[in-house]
């Protein structure tokens, strides 16, 4: 087998990875993954590998939802005439009103929109409800505080304490999360790129990222992109900041000089880390360890929101607030399980009472 033959696989495989992942729950994404799939040895899946083989990922679903963004990037900007409009951004997604040649034509090489997008974007999806990270631990913490968002995209998740609290425990309760913002003295994103979801085209790039047929979800995203656009010209507002990862720990350096020992950082993350080439998170990760014991005790948390080795289906995901204790050891904290776009998180309570009792004087 040559080595195009390989990368052909490679592909073929993450295509029908993701259409096990999505297919019940989008069934129009399902089947144009299935159809895509289907055209190998064609000129367009030529095109297609090759445009993908220079958008290398370390998580199996990276490229297929770029594929599956760019196609619906295209499909919003044109509107009804695109082939795949009705399958795709038509507010009832229909998995049935296209075949073969329908997606033979969204991939032509004319459409120069699609192929754009596919070389040069990134699936970056500002999954709001994903700021229970940063808003839960924030409840614990008295005095000021400064917000960092690391892997931030447009920052939207910096604002989510102006959006409609929506979280609960399995069993029903509402997770407590910070009253308001008044305490917030600092709102910063670090991202390798980061989006202005002021312009148009940007904030259409974010709703392209949205799956056919989510309203909620697309709903929720638009009143963020409205909240954000008023919040950044707003005093305090959120700033956001061309960063590489392995930058960050040294910028979250940087910004304790900047806000001083009495302010306590809440750096957070959410759906980050597979996006990392093994060496870029290791080097990361270890300068997050080094930061944390940086900072006086109880005046640094780190929070994940990320996929966990024994996560299910329902529930891939954990949030864990690292912090250092007394002594000057890193603790982890598991909070609890939840999903990509969590309303329910499963609770560990050891871990809430471990960081209450941190932050204690």
């Amino acid at each position: 087998m040559v080595e195009g033959e390989v990368r052909a696989m490679e592909l073929v495989e993450e295509l029908e990875a993701q259409r096990n992942m999505i297919g019940a729950r989008v069934p129009a994404y399902g089947r144009l993954l299935s159809e895509i799939a289907a055209l190998r040895g064609t000129d367009a899946w030529t095109r297609l590998e090759t445009a993908l083989s220079q958008r290398p990922s370390f998580a199996t679903y990276g490229r297929p939802l770029l594929l599956l963004a760019a196609l619906r990037f295209d499909s919003l900007s044109e509107g009804p005439s695109h082939p795949l409009w009705g399958a795709i951004s038509d507010a009832s997604p229909s998995p049935l009103g296209f075949g073969r040649d329908e997606v033979l034509a969204a991939l032509e090489p004319s459409r120069s929109r699609m192929w754009d997008a596919l070389r040069t974007r990134y699936v970056q999806t500002n999954e709001t409800t994903r700021a229970v990270a940063w808003l839960w631990p924030a409840s614990f913490i008295d005095g000021p505080l400064a917000l960092v968002d690391l892997g931030a995209s447009a920052g939207l998740n910096l604002i989510a304490d102006a959006l409609p609290r929506v979280w609960q425990t399995a069993g029903g309760d509402a997770i407590p999360t910070l009253a308001d913002g008044s305490r917030i003295a600092r709102r910063l994103g670090l991202d390798a790129r980061p989006i202005d979801a002021s312009r148009e085209e940007e904030a259409l790039w974010l709703r392209s990222c949205v799956w056919p047929g989510e309203a909620a979800r697309l709903e929720r995203l638009d009143a963020s992109i409205a909240a954000f656009r008023v919040a950044v010209n707003a005093p305090g507002g959120p700033v956001l900041e061309a960063t590489p990862a392995s930058r960050m720990p040294s910028r979250l350096a940087d910004l304790g000089g900047e806000v001083g020992p009495g302010v306590t950082i809440l750096a957070y993350q959410t759906i980050v880390r597979d996006y990392f080439a093994p060496a870029e998170r290791e080097a990361y990760e270890a300068g997050m360890h080094e930061w944390l014991r940086s900072r006086p005790p109880g005046r640094a948390l780190w929070v994940e929101l990320e996929t966990v080795p024994d996560g299910t289906k329902e529930l891939p995901s954990a949030i864990v607030v690292h912090a250092v204790d007394g002594r000057g050891e890193t603790r982890s904290l598991f909070f609890g399980r939840c999903s990509f776009h969590p309303r329910i998180v499963f609770e560990d309570a050891l871990g809430t009472t471990e960081l209450r009792a941190l932050l204690s004087p």
